[in-house]
Order: C-alpha cells, then sequence, then structure tokens
C-alpha cells in the first residue's frame, strides 16, 4: 500500500491594503492560490493575528479583520 502526503505552498498575488489602522477593524482582502487548507489557515499582519472569516475565504480569497497594535511599524530606513 502506498501512501502519498502533499503539502500546498500558498500563492499570495495581491493584498487590498499597503496600509492599516492601529486601532484595527480593518478587513483585507488576500488574493492568491492555495490560501485555505485542510486544516487551519493563519494571517498575521506585523505580528498581529488577522481574524478570518471563514465563511466567505475560499482557497484563492481569504477575507480577514485585522487586529489593534499599540505601537506603529517603524518605515523607511
Amino acid at each position: 500500500m502506498e501512501c502519498w502526503r502533499v503539502r500546498v505552498h500558498p500563492k499570495i498575488d495581491k493584498i487590498s491594503a499597503a496600509s492599516g489602522y492601529l486601532l484595527g477593524g480593518q478587513t483585507l482582502v488576500i488574493e492568491g492560490w492555495g490560501l485555505k487548507g485542510l486544516t487551519s489557515t493563519s494571517v498575521n499582519v506585523d505580528g498581529v493575528a488577522c481574524k478570518i472569516d471563514a465563511e466567505r475565504s475560499t482557497e484563492e480569497i481569504i477575507y480577514c479583520e485585522t487586529g489593534s497594535k499599540a505601537t506603529a511599524s517603524r518605515t523607511g530606513p
């Protein structure tokens, strides 16, 4: 008997926003392929969990709501 295990490596093509709010609550749309696995998928934005809307998300699109963060990220050099 042969047993095969397949691992999907997600590919992200587009994210709906390049910046956001410290308070969170912003809905992000992440487009690509292989984004929703058989187990669970997680999304972190700048180290903060982004709550996935599992009912709306598919293998090509993830909808998630950003969480809050105490301080802004440093941008630039």
